[in-house]
This record gives structure tokens, sequence and C-alpha cells, in this order.
């Protein structure tokens, strides 16, 4: 206290503060009331409404989001009825059926129709190329050996040779090798 009493003296060189500021120093701190009873508040809780009819939009004004839009009805179309098989359409058809690639007609008929080459990439000396599946798609180079995952389970397919256009597959369960060309309409 002393200190203090000096630094105000010699800070203010005024008598009378010192004494104020000794009598501050020595007055005993306001007591507390104990016995109060805590009275318990209840804020207001923040309504936010998501009527697009009330207001605006607060972060963007301007925005015609909110703006009721017009239903639009879609008229209903009829179903197209296909006309009726007559002699010359069948004859028609069975033309149609006999120019077929047999080799298409062949992989459609043992299920291999799901493998498709969906790529071929090139990188300087390695040649890549991308078959799908039903399920997935596979990258390959030559002599790469893979379990595929197919719709009817699983078969080991092994690239034997990538070509400018196309790719050939030894798959599980097949005789002979398979070539797979790249469309161009996929």
């Amino acid at each position: 206290m002393c200190l203090f009493v000096g630094l105000a003296m010699t800070n203010f060189a005024r008598p009378g503060i010192a004494a104020e500021a000794a009598k501050e120093a020595e007055a005993p701190a306001p007591v507390a009331l104990t016995n109060a009873v805590l009275q318990p508040v209840s804020f207001p809780k923040a309504m936010f409404s998501i009527d697009i009819t009330a207001g605006k939009d607060p972060f963007f004004p301007t925005s015609l989001r909110r703006d009721p839009k017009p239903a639009v009805v879609e008229p209903v179309q009829p179903a197209p009825v296909a006309p009726p098989l007559t002699a010359p359409a069948i004859a028609s058809m069975a033309t149609n059926l006999a120019g077929l690639n047999p080799a298409i007609v062949a992989a459609d008929a043992t299920g291999k129709s799901y493998f498709k080459i969906k790529g071929l990439a090139a990188a300087k000396k390695r040649r890549f190329v991308t078959l799908h599946t039903a399920v997935k798609s596979y990258d390959f180079t030559t002599g790469d050996e893979m379990l595929l995952r197919v719709p009817d389970g699983t078969k080991r397919v092994r690239c034997l040779e990538i070509r400018p256009q196309s790719a050939v597959f030894q798959i599980e369960g097949e005789p002979e090798p398979i070539e797979l060309f790249l469309r161009d309409d996929f």
C-alpha cells in the first residue's frame, strides 16, 4: 500500500488523490446477496418460414426462384399400335435375318454379347484396351488375365493381342479366342 501511495503522489502530485486511493484499497468488497432466487429466462426461438408466397429471399432478393411456376400439363399420347404381321412382312424379316453376321448371332446365342470394347489407347510401346462387361469396365494390356464380373457370375478373361481397331481375348469356357472390335456407335 505504501508503494501505491508513493506512486500516486509522484504521478499526480496531489495529496488528496493519494488519500482516496488508500481508502479504496482498505475498503471491504461489497457483499453479494446469496439468498436471491434466480428467475428463469426464456429466449424466443427463431422461426423460419419456407412459404414461397411470404416475403423474399434475404440473400438473393431479386431472384425469381421463389416465384410460383405455372403447371405444365403434357398431353397424353396414345401408345403406337403395331401393324398386323402379313406374309410379305414375315418374308422381309426372314431375308433380314439371313443377312446377319454369323459371328454376332453366335456371340448373342452363347451369352458373350455383354463383352464390348469401349476404348483403345497407345502409350509409347504399350497398348491398352478397355473391356466393358454389363457390370464394370476393365483395362487390359497384352498378356493380362483377370477375373471379371459379368451379369451371370464371374469369368476369367485373358488378353492375347491388341490390334489397331480390335483386341483378341480368351474367355473362360470358350474353346477359341474371340476378337472384339471397337464400335463407332457407342
